[in-house]
């Protein structure tokens, strides 16, 4: 669901889907099995 998945599909974590997906995960207390691209520098 995220708008822009980096080269290798990884989600951004930054775009507003990823941080509706986070803030469900974290309000349902329930780990994120997302795998996030790394942040950049």
């Amino acid at each position: 669901s995220c708008y822009d998945p980096d080269e290798r599909g990884l989600a951004c974590g930054e775009c507003d889907s990823c941080m509706i997906r986070r803030r469900g995960f974290i309000e349902a207390d329930v780990p994120d099995p997302t795998r996030y691209a790394p942040a950049a520098s």
